[in-house]
């Protein structure tokens, strides 16, 4: 017998009032909507639906990282050109599903690009690839405040060979 949605959703409804799962009708934990296997269930199903979503994205964008041109799909992440990552996930709320989902509907914009994890902490930390040169890079992406400090590793004593260790 085939439910209409009005009817799954007053029946889910009924479930949660009387303190049951909404999927299969146990008692989950107190505090729970779903019990643990339903939750389990749908933790592999949202990671399933991530990593298609991501695999579609690093697809659209060139399959290797931008810098160094590695391909290794485990090394490969988003990032963002202009290193506003952090503001645009607080602008659309969002988690990686949700910034997998933005890119998609809105097009794929150029303002992402894929780079491997080396390049791209690179990038966030010194502000450039090394592969690169800071010139390259500059270039692309408009220097932050924070960049334009002395940089903390010139602060650090550089290690020349001529010191022993005991």
């Amino acid at each position: 017998m085939s439910y209409t949605r009005t009817e799954k959703r007053s029946y889910k409804r009924h479930r949660i009032v009387s303190g049951l799962c909404k999927d299969c009708q146990s008692r989950p934990k107190i505090g729970f909507s779903y019990c643990q296997r339903c939750r389990n269930a749908r933790a592999r199903q949202r990671s399933r639906k991530v990593a298609e979503l991501r695999q579609g994205i690093i697809a659209h964008y060139g399959r290797a990282c931008q810098c160094c041109g590695e391909k290794n799909i485990l090394f490969l992440q988003l990032d963002h050109v202009r290193n506003d990552g952090a503001s645009h996930r607080r602008q659309i709320n969002g988690n990686t599903y949700q910034l997998y989902r933005w890119i998609i509907t809105n097009g794929y914009p150029d303002t992402f690009q894929i780079l491997c994890a080396n390049c791209n902490w690179a990038k966030g930390i010194y502000g450039y690839c090394p592969h690169k040169k800071a010139s390259e890079f500059n270039i692309k992406i408009p220097k932050k405040e924070i960049w334009n400090e002395k940089p903390i590793l010139a602060t650090l004593p550089l290690f020349d060979g001529s010191a022993e260790f005991s």
